[in-house]
């Protein structure tokens, strides 16, 4: 390889808007979300365009710098749905968002959700999250004035209206990112497992969220081991596999008595044995600088991919357990030595995050893989009987 990657920091800490992009509505705490509307939900079948609705053409760039073109298209007549709740990431003023679709919730949708609809129906709500704006003026001050429910009654009252009006005996797969993997995996124990609804369930992916056993050593669903398991759930914290998380860091961080975090690898699942198959922004979360991947590749699409540069294994060490994300580079061939990714502060990469801005960009392909195979098992299952 010729030259590295870029690092950038976007989302959670670098996040940006216009002020014609973003709302000033102020929540009304005591409002009930009319789910049934469609105007509540970022991604929905009943919408004619949605957050869903964007261009997920892909460079593929082989080790020798070759590049050719992947193209995406929405699955038609797709058997199983997909429930999708989204990370931290609304620059609204206020300690919990608005319901107004702005730029960073269609942004995230983009890059972590739309491409599920290649194969499954999407559903994602928009919800009253606990702002971005907010956590930065939390970390500065120490006020938490954030609702800590509404987020969470949102998200169930829009699962429940999904179960109520547009499932009808489907499987689904329940997907989040951070603020939203946390959310999933409350709904989880407390919704779905051991109920009547557990039966529709395909798997269940809370990515970058820790996610503990209980006293009892159980999950609210087990963790999967294949791709022919249903009903049980995969989720991990990726960092750089040279880089093993600081102790400060909060993500995958063993808790006592609980014990240590989930890491599940969803590309040993896959049948990928440990490759990594990534889906990259081209650009900056939140701004316009492109990306570099390789000395003279040209890359026309929003999305790249890097056959055979990612490999991941899940790793411990005495306070943490996380997904290891290991870069191969080849000082031979044309492509860049690194990806982006890191969170960077004033200059500094912030190691206590390691990758959770690109947590599911890294492993897209083979979460798409795992969910579909999980899709067919879970079918072939109601067809028995």
């Amino acid at each position: 390889m010729r030259y590295t990657a870029l690092l950038f920091a976007v989302v959670w800490v670098g996040a940006c808007t216009t002020a014609t992009e973003q709302s000033t509505a102020i929540p009304e705490e005591d409002l009930e979300i009319d789910y049934s509307d469609a105007s509540n939900w970022l991604c929905h079948p009943s919408k004619a365009s949605d957050a869903c609705d964007v261009d997920l053409s892909t460079t593929i760039v082989e080790p020798s710098g070759r590049t050719s073109l992947e193209t995406a298209d929405a699955a038609e007549n797709p058997a199983f749905d997909c429930f999708y709740v989204y990370p931290t990431v609304s620059l609204d003023p206020t300690p919990n968002s608005d319901m107004v679709a702005n730029v960073e919730e269609r942004r995230v949708i983009a890059q972590q959700f739309a491409r599920f609809g290649t194969i499954c129906r999407t559903y994602a709500p928009l919800y009253r999250q606990v702002t971005l704006t907010h956590l930065r003026s939390f970390a500065a001050t120490g006020e938490y004035k954030a609702d800590p429910t509404l987020n969470y009654e949102d998200v169930k009252r829009a699962w429940q209206t999904y179960l109520a009006e547009e499932n009808d005996g489907r499987g689904v797969v329940l997907l989040g990112h951070s603020q939203g993997a946390g959310l999933i995996t409350r709904l989880t124990a407390e919704e779905i497992a051991g109920s009547e609804v557990e039966k529709r369930i395909i798997s269940v992916m809370p990515i970058g969220t820790n996610i503990y056993p209980n006293e009892d050593g159980s999950y609210p669903l087990p963790p999967c081991t294949t791709s022919l398991d249903t009903a049980c759930m995969v989720g991990y914290v990726s960092f750089r596999g040279d880089r093993e998380p600081p102790a400060d860091s909060r993500f995958g961080k063993t808790r006592p008595p609980a014990g240590r975090a989930l890491c599940v690898n969803p590309a040993e699942l896959s049948g990928d044995g440990d490759e990594l198959y990534a889906y990259l922004a081209k650009r900056a979360f939140t701004s316009a600088v492109e990306m570099p991947f390789g000395e003279g590749v040209e890359v026309s699409t929003d999305f790249v991919s890097l056959p055979g540069l990612l490999r991941a294994r899940c790793a411990e060490n005495a306070t943490h357990t996380w997904l290891a994300i290991d870069i191969h580079a080849d000082p031979a061939d044309p492509r860049a030595d690194d990806i982006s990714g890191d969170v960077i502060v004033d200059g500094e990469v912030r190691a206590e995050w390691g990758f959770h801005l690109i947590d599911m960009n890294v492993a897209m392909g083979s979460l798409l893989k795992l969910a579909k195979a999980q899709a067919g098992a879970w079918q072939a299952a109601q067809n028995n009987f």
